[in-house]
């Protein structure tokens, strides 16, 4: 794998066929960040992001047709989007066997996971342009829930998904979405969003104003609990106590990462990566 680190105040460099990356970690961060990096050569590849209060470390799946892998709650479980002779899997690894969720001709969203590891919830978008929402099981039962780009699953029966009206409820019953929050303008499949691992919170950077504005479930309402202005970020992930968010910003050459403390509001650039990152999925270790 490709890998740098940066223990103390002494920087160690990895040198390898994509990049090399350079990342100053200042506490509280602690766990791993599920990647994807896009090259300046254009290569993707996945990956993971170590934090520890000693530094950060940067490993890059060897894979080429691994476009991003994000693992579950449970033990040797992971999620995995590959890169196919017949277009793009979404692929479920659970102890060494492997289950093929889905097999697209076009786009598929690195796939999130339901808090007790059970189910996937994905977005995906055909040749044509359109993208559904849905969820599968990890045995590979597939259910369609709606339209939109990104999708977390939350409980057992819903999945909050972001689409073109803004941040929506969607169910598998065949009942209407739940606007949890709208949008003045029509939202882009490239707006930052993300949501907490229990549910409760969600993030996004609003695409009327490049506003950061996160959200707190409150008896069933989404309240505003943090608004920052002009905010630079292309990805968006929770820490899992739903204290931090770590966001991601950047182009081809370089991507800065920056760590929100969604309590004082305090925002630290905590380190630089080469390539374009997106951020998927956080884990305490």
């Amino acid at each position: 794998m490709d890998r740098s680190v940066v223990l103390g105040g002494a920087i160690v460099l990895g040198f390898a066929s994509l990049a090399s990356i350079i990342i100053f970690f200042i506490g509280p961060l602690r766990g791993a960040v599920a990647i994807s990096q896009i090259a300046t050569d254009g290569a993707v590849r996945a990956g993971e992001l170590t934090l520890s209060p000693l530094g950060a470390e940067l490993l890059l799946r060897p894979e080429p047709r691994v476009l991003a892998a994000v693992p579950s709650t449970e033990p040797d479980t992971l999620a995995q989007v590959e890169r196919m002779p017949g277009g793009v899997a979404l692929a479920v690894l659970q102890r060494g066997r492997r289950t093929e969720v889905l097999l697209s001709d076009g786009v598929v969203k690195a796939p999130q996971w339901s808090k007790d590891g059970r189910s996937i919830a994905f977005a995906t978008q055909s040749a044509s342009g359109t993208w559904v929402v849905s969820r599968a099981v990890t045995h590979g039962d597939r259910l369609d829930v709606g339209t939109g780009f990104n999708a977390f699953p939350t409980g057992t029966q819903r999945t909050i998904a972001l689409t073109e009206k803004g941040i929506l409820l969607l169910s598998y019953a065949d009942t209407p979405p739940v606007v949890l929050v709208e949008s003045p303008v029509p939202v882009t499949e490239t707006t930052p969003f993300t949501v907490s691992q229990d549910g409760q919170r969600v993030a996004w950077v609003a695409s009327a104003d490049r506003s950061l504005q996160v959200f707190r479930n409150e008896n069933g309402f989404f309240v505003p609990i943090l608004l920052t202005p002009s905010f630079a970020s292309h990805s968006l992930v929770f820490s899992p106590d739903g204290r931090y968010l770590l966001s991601a910003y950047g182009d081809l050459e370089t991507t800065t990462l920056t760590l929100v403390d969604l309590v004082s509001g305090a925002e630290r650039v905590v380190g630089e990566a080469p390539g374009f990152i997106e951020l998927h999925a956080w884990r305490y270790e």
